[in-house]
């Protein structure tokens, strides 16, 4: 595309107080990120094709007028003057023209002067100027100019036409037809003013019900399309033609079809009308007229029918309940019958309607409602390919229902299917198909948790005592359904624990606790024991953290005191009916110990309490999602008068569940329950004697003066821990382990150290062995009692909060601090008011008053008589102005918004009230200095140094000593830190500032595994990938969610510039060093073409980096090891995991080091860009370069524990030297004719090591010369180049979130799920294809049997890449499309190639005669198709 010219100007504005507004610019985005990268737009190699970027721009928009608040802006009144004379000039008597009629006026009348001027002598028979003439397109009726006879004559003889259709049927036919026509070129006041309105509708409403014309059906159909259309011009028309009595008119066309396109029509009427007069419909009783001949429609009029009825039902009452009856079969019937999703969510707007008006009518409900559709409804909720709004709505009518209808509630619980139903709708979620649900969660949305924990909690009878909930209690008797409801309990107990401890929203948690309470009271003693045993570490976790929230707030927090009340409630229920189950568990775990701690704290703040006011009420309805207003404006419409919606919103359910809480009440009955559970707690079984040896074994730890020497004493040490916490009849919990000190003292055993391995921790790991599981579940609990970490919030709320506060404005006041005399600065800008963008950096700012000073100057020169100081441009722009925030330095990198907001946290001032007040910057000249870190440098090295964060932090460690073992990832995920550190990355605005809690860098940078993978890839991409790939971050996440609102606001922001490069096939590698060369540090994304073909975009980028990716393990190169180093085989690529080769094997060292940073490069910029790779890197090589990022070097002294490292490179050399080490007592050595040379390379250990034969006695020294060699010195060059490389997009230092075994799946090593069932779930079929087309089904059928080279083709063939991304199918985006590929006429599918288009995934697939067909075809395009991207 041509180069765009580059802007070098600012455009301004001001706000409605007439304060300056800074904005993001909306074309040369993020400048902060581009300007880093100088010059590379002159980059002539290769071709290229970009947008061009300004590096000199800055973030602000300022256009209009404003009205000077600060007197010394302007010192005198000589513009007013000025204005005056302009004003003059053009005629409006130093006024400006008040409207575009008057300024249109003014000019035809000096054309009239000009003309005047000219010719005087024709002055008096001259007309005056017609602003018609001169302006035709603008006065015009219908679009063309102003005829000399009037419009509307014709318009009325065409409507006298229609009134007399009786008369002359074909005539008003025309006329309909010529009116209909002229309606589609007029707007709404041109309609109003040329049309008889009511003439027209009177006439209209007569053709279609006289009995006399009803075999003109053409002529009905011409007056149905004339009303449609006239409809649409004026919407006021509709509330005209319905008093005239049109719905019945049209109802009855309806009863008896003769014309189908007559029907469609009327419905396409009915429809349009059923937007703004559904209810007129539903009462004239004949709503079942538009259903009773669905099956004969066309699916576009089917849609039509259903949407009238969904109208019509999304806002009804009470007294409508008749009609609903009548019509309520018909729906039912559509709806479990139906397969049409718009069709099914049509539907279902309608049930949610009839729901809400009358969700106080129970039995009405009951009525109308059966279990035929709620299995419906529960199909629904488990399809992957029901939209959340549809699972959301069903699920709140099966709350709806389950809330007012004992004996639906009864079958529902009867009907096993519950489970069933929520494990479908949440694995939709999943990523992958071994993901626990703990992971799972984390994903799901937090609406749809929050409607699950609701119906389950409405499914249920009220428990006995409602302290948290306040519906209605139901007199339902589940005793003949005991053995259902156990099931029921033993299935979605440990759900609602998951839910529980995944969550951090307070919502989700009331409705868990009170979930649990009515358990409680439901069932029966003797099947207590199906309540899942972890809401026991469920209540003790939570009882804790919202204890030491409480009291820190002097028992003000009224979440937190909310959740206590909930929780004690709970366990005072499980101890007084079930004892024997879970007294002991509850001591064990320390309950009682913090009841009595909470009960001083509750003493203490009495006095506080009862000086409490209303203030301290906290009122909370079920109302997060839903509109609690049950008032009749909820039945109002709400657009404006020419803005119809295309349907009718239901009116929102509401669920009237928490009760509203006074503080008061609150530490009324936490008292209470504490005194209750304090009697309860009396006698009960004790583990005293295991407590004692454990106490024992503390102090023998605590005594010892020096750590363990070798892997033997480490190991009898773990062992005796491991014997004293788990044993036949006790297994110590989590609180014993922190309150013994045991937790403590193991951890102070481990030293600090960054190594793999290390002997401790493979001692541990041994040592507990199959207990190893176990042990971690209790530091798990642990960690969960333990931490702490705080969420930081922006201060935003609502729509404004989250992505929208990305867009977010903040004020803040300028003011000057030195001699404005002295530095020449202009006294407008000594004290000034601005409106910045929240994430604009000081640099803007200072940008900015450059900006302003310019512009002073300027407006300075053109009043006379003004003094003012003569600043040259090059003069400016080596000034620089340093700011200060509580007379504190701000680095020029530092957002606004960070910088004020981290002083608000740092004084414990609420951070709301940053959006409230103006906050106060001062600023001086200074002389300028070089910025002393990057824009995007959010989070400096510093941030992530170790801290202490006692005890939580003993417990990561001893969680980080026994990661090293066999046990699955998923055991380490700690499910609470998951919650809390995704909530935290719910709030852009803080990541974007750099305000992140130091808890999230310190606990991510060190114990990643605490986290899943995908959270730890957001974080790295929302703190290390800079501001534009932040905000297209949250623009996609809001794209996904369909939010309209927060997707504008983003949009302010514009989105990262794609730069274009055109490179030749024939040297694709060494463009491709000299890209990364020159944009191997730029922020826009890069975009690869190939001359002389089409293609664009994604597909042939992909391709650049798969193919790139394999250039780079070319055995020519020298760069990696590989099997018969010395032999000259034929294979140009190495073909084993790639590892580098010691540097002594290279002729040209200098060279194989310059390869490694390009290759850095490389991998950091296809992370940037999300780009594919197709790497097979050995994992330890991520290990070593985690290990020297860290600063960490690996201990050859004790070589034994790196010959695991050192198996990963090479089995063979690893197992020799395993063996040399076993052997070395032996005097054998020489026979086996060794040297002090490294094995498969001419490379001498030592000085003239082909001379030197090892022996006993110098064998240790041999065996760490190898590992020295292969691991160490050998390529320490080369790992160096390539973190080098690599942080020149970003610092490989944020690598460390991930592990190296994470990284080699990322980079290209990752096992692909193509099995059946993935590819129907990940497919989608459509323009002539749909997922049950035999071809379809043959496709599948064919890629399930794809060997490994016929799936990297393929995926190459449609995609431009190899490999697919890490998630397989489902991380496909686009997703893959089979679309239906029609021969041309005369040829035969058969006879064609499938074809693709990479960018969007589409496979264009003939419809082949049979499967064998297909894959010969399919087997032949991917061979010869791929190399080159050519129309389709």
């Amino acid at each position: 595309m041509p180069r765009a010219k580059r802007r070098d100007s600012i455009e301004r504005g001001y706000d409605e107080e007439g304060d300056f507004l800074i904005e993001e610019d909306q074309e040369d985005r993020f400048d902060e990120e581009v300007g880093s990268s100088d010059g590379h737009n002159e980059y002539s190699f290769p071709e290229e094709d970009e947008e061009e970027y300004d590096e000199d721009h800055f973030p602000f928009d300022e256009d209009g007028e404003r009205e000077f608040e600060n007197s010394n802006e302007y010192p005198n009144d000589d513009s007013a003057d000025i204005e005056d004379e302009i004003g003059h000039r053009r005629g409006f008597e130093g006024r400006r023209p008040n409207s575009l009629q008057e300024l249109l006026g003014s000019l035809a009348q000096s054309m009239e002067s000009e003309r005047q001027r000219i010719n005087p002598d024709h002055s008096e028979s001259t007309r005056r100027v017609n602003l018609a003439d001169v302006f035709p397109e603008m006065f015009g009726v219908m679009g063309g100019p102003v005829r000399s006879q009037n419009p509307n004559s014709r318009i009325l003889r065409l409507v006298q036409n229609v009134s007399n259709a009786q008369e002359d049927p074909y005539i008003a036919m025309e006329s309909l037809r010529e009116i209909s026509e002229q309606l589609l070129m007029m707007n709404p006041l041109t309609a109003e003013r040329i049309i008889p309105q009511d003439e027209l509708l009177k006439a209209i409403v007569q053709i279609l019900s006289s009995p006399f014309l009803q075999g003109e059906l053409d002529l009905q159909l011409i007056s149905c399309r004339c009303l449609y259309n006239f409809f649409e011009v004026n919407p006021d028309v509709i509330t005209a033609a319905v008093e005239k009595d049109i719905i019945p008119a049209l109802q009855d066309k309806l009863t008896e079809i003769s014309y189908i396109d007559l029907a469609e029509q009327v419905l396409e009427t009915l429809e349009f009308i059923s937007r703004l007069h559904g209810a007129e419909i539903l009462k004239s009783g004949g709503l079942n007229a538009c259903l009773q001949y669905l099956d004969f429609f066309t699916t576009h009029a089917q849609r039509k029918a259903v949407t009238i009825a969904s109208n019509s039902c999304a806002r009804i009452r009470v007294t409508d309940f008749d009609n609903i009856q009548k019509v309520f079969p018909s729906l039912k019937e559509v709806f479990i019958s139906g397969t049409d999703h718009i069709i099914l969510g049509k539907v279902l707007n309608a049930f949610y309607g009839i729901c809400g008006g009358l969700s106080k009518e129970g039995r009405m409900l009951e009525t109308i409602f059966d279990f035929d559709l709620i299995e419906r409804f529960m199909q629904l909720i488990r399809s992957p390919e029901t939209s959340l709004e549809g699972k959301l709505k069903s699920l709140d009518i099966l709350s709806q229902i389950a809330a007012t209808s004992c004996s639906l509630s009864k079958q529902i619980i009867v009907s096993g299917k519950v489970m069933n139903m929520l494990n479908g709708c949440l694995n939709e979620y999943k990523k992958s198909s071994d993901s626990p649900l703990h992971e799972t969660l984390m994903f799901v949305p937090k609406p749809l948790l929050t409607s699950i924990s609701r119906f389950v909690v409405l499914l249920l009878p009220a428990e006995e005592e409602q302290v948290l909930s306040i519906d209605a209690r139901k007199n339902v008797d589940l005793s003949d359904i005991d053995d259902h409801l156990t099931l029921l309990v033993k299935e979605i107990s440990p759900v609602l624990v998951d839910f529980f401890t995944n969550t951090v929203d307070f919502d989700i948690r009331r409705y868990v606790l009170i979930a649990f309470a009515r358990i409680s009271t439901s069932l029966r003693s003797s099947n207590v024991s199906n309540i899942d045993k972890n809401v026991i570490g469920m209540i003790a976790s939570s009882l804790t953290q919202n204890k030491y929230i409480f009291e820190n707030s002097n028992c003000h927090d009224m979440k937190a005191g909310a959740l206590l009340l909930g929780i004690l409630s709970l366990t005072c229920s499980l101890v007084a009916k079930y004892a024997t189950e879970f007294l002991l568990a509850f001591k064990r775990e320390g309950i009682f110990d913090l009841l009595k701690s909470l009960s001083e704290s509750l003493v203490n703040s009495e006095e506080i309490n009862d000086n409490s006011n209303d203030s301290s009420i906290y009122e909370d309805d079920d109302t997060q999602t839903h509109d609690a207003s049950n008032s009749d404006d909820d039945y109002e419409m709400e657009f404006d008068d020419m803005d119809i919606p295309d349907q009718v919103k239901p009116k929102k359910l509401t669920f009237n569940i928490f009760k509203k809480l006074r503080l008061n009440y609150l530490i009324t009955e936490i008292t209470a329950y504490i005194n209750s559970l304090s009697q309860l707690s009396q006698g009960g079984e004790s583990a005293m004697d295991e407590l004692r040896d454990i106490d024992d074994l503390v102090l023998e730890l605590q005594s010892m003066k020096h750590l363990p020497d070798s892997f033997e004493e480490w190991f009898q040490l773990w062992q005796k821990v491991r014997l004293s916490i788990f044993r036949p009849h006790f297994n110590i919990s989590s609180f014993e382990f922190i309150s013994t000190g045991l937790a403590k003292a193991m951890a102070n055993l481990i030293p600090s150290t960054t190594l793999r391995s290390n002997v401790y921790q493979s001692s541990l790991v041994m040592a507990f062995g199959d207990k190893l599981a176990d042990f971690v579940q209790i530091l798990q609990s642990a960690l969960t009692r333990l931490e702490s970490f705080e969420i930081v919030e922006c201060g935003l709320q609502g729509d404004e909060g989250r992505a929208g506060s990305l867009g977010k404005q903040m004020k803040i006041k300028l003011e000057y601090v030195g001699d404005l005399k002295e530095d020449k600065v202009p006294v407008n800008i000594q004290s000034i008011v601005v409106a910045i963008h929240c994430i604009a950096s000081f640099k803007s700012l200072n940008d900015f008053l450059k900006h302003r000073i310019i512009q002073s100057q300027f407006l300075n020169s053109l009043l006379p008589g003004l003094s003012h100081a003569n600043i040259s441009q090059e003069d400016l722009q080596n000034w620089r102005f340093e700011f200060f925030i509580s007379e504190k330095p701000v680095k020029s990198a530092a957002t606004v918004f960070g910088t004020v907001f981290n002083e608000y946290v740092k004084d414990g001032r609420d951070t709301s009230e940053i959006w409230n007040d103006i906050q106060t910057i001062k600023y001086r000249k200074v002389e300028k200095v070089q910025d002393d870190t990057s824009v995007t440098d959010l989070y400096p090295l510093i941030a992530y140094e170790t801290r202490q964060w006692n005890p939580a932090d003993e417990i990561m460690k001893l969680l980080g000593c026994a990661k090293h073992s066999s046990l699955r990832d998923e055991n380490f995920v700690n499910a609470k830190l998951s919650a809390k550190l995704s909530r935290q990355l719910e709030e852009p605005l803080v990541v974007a500032g750099g305000a992140l809690p130091t808890w999230t860098l310190y606990v991510t940078r060190n114990f990643p595994f605490l986290f899943p993978f995908e959270t730890r890839m957001f974080f790295l991409q929302s703190t290390s990938f800079g501001y534009g790939r932040l905000i297209q971050l949250w623009r996609n996440r809001t794209n996904s969610d369909k939010n309209a609102a927060l997707d504008s606001s983003l949009q302010q922001l514009g989105r990262p510039t794609r730069h274009k490069l055109r490179i030749s096939r024939k040297t694709i590698f060494l463009s491709a060093l000299k890209i990364i060369n020159k944009y191997g540090s730029t922020p826009n994304i890069l975009e690869i073409e190939y001359q002389d073909e089409v293609g664009t975009g994604l597909g042939p980028t992909l391709e650049f980096y798969a193919v790139v990716s394999k250039e780079f393990a070319r055995k020519s190169l020298g760069m990696w090891r590989h099997e018969n180093c010395d032999s000259h085989d034929q294979k140009e690529f190495v073909d084993t995991s790639l590892f580098p080769a010691p540097i002594l094997a290279s002729k040209d060292e200098d060279r194989i080091v310059e390869l490694f940073k390009h290759l850095g490069n490389f991998v950091s910029r296809s992370m940037l860009d999300n780009r594919i790779l197709d790497f097979r890197f050995n994992r330890a090589f991520f290990e070593i370069t985690h290990s020297v990022c860290r600063g960490g070097t690996l201990d050859l002294d004790d070589p034994k524990l790196l010959l695991g490292l050192l198996s990963l490179v090479d089995n063979q050399i690893a197992k020799s030297l395993g063996y040399l080490l076993d052997q070395q007592e032996q005097e054998d050595f020489q026979t086996m004719c060794l040297t002090f040379t490294l094995p498969g390379y001419d490379i001498e250990l030592v000085e003239n090591g082909r001379e030197v034969i090892v022996d006993s006695s110098n064998v240790q020294e041999y065996i760490k010369k190898v590992i020295d060699q292969m691991l160490v010195t050998g390529i320490e060059r080369q790992v160096k180049s390539f973190i080098e490389g690599f942080s020149r997009a970003f610092p490989y230092s944020s690598l460390l979130i991930l592990t190296p075994e994470e990284l080699t799946r990322l980079f290209g090593q990752v096992e692909e799920d193509w099995s059946t069932e993935t590819l129907y779930s990940c497919m989608n079929a459509d323009h002539g294809y749909t997922m049950d087309s035999p071809s379809v089904n043959d496709l599948i059928l064919v890629m399930t049997t794809f060997s490994l080279e016929e799936r990297r083709l393929f995926l190459q063939f449609l995609t431009g890449s190899p490999k697919l991304p890490i998630g397989g199918f489902k991380s496909l985006n686009p997703r893959l499309t089979v679309v239906l590929k029609h021969p041309e006429e005369g040829q035969k599918p058969d006879e064609y190639l499938p074809s693709v288009m990479t960018c969007a995934n589409y496979l264009k697939l003939p419809k082949y005669s049979n499967k064998e067909i297909l894959r010969s075809r399919i087997s032949q395009a991917m061979n010869e198709g791929s190399g080159a991207f050519l129309l389709s």
